[in-house]
């Protein structure tokens, strides 16, 4: 997560969570090709989105030859 980093429209598509406190916010925004936010994450965490995000990427690639 950027630390310094303020908008007044972050986005609510995601919910960060800080692993070792109750700290969360609304960040983030997805589409069927788009990704866009501040948040890091890994995909050690959720596999299946990672498995997601390759097959989205190899759609958008095939539709676009």
């Amino acid at each position: 997560e950027f630390h310094y980093w303020d908008s007044t429209v972050p986005g609510a598509d995601f919910r960060a969570e800080k692993p070792r406190s109750t700290r969360s916010w609304a960040c983030g925004y997805h589409g069927p090709t788009l990704y866009a936010g501040f948040p890091h994450f890994h995909f050690c965490a959720v596999p299946q989105a990672a498995r997601d995000f390759v097959a989205a990427a190899r759609r958008y690639g095939e539709a676009s030859r």
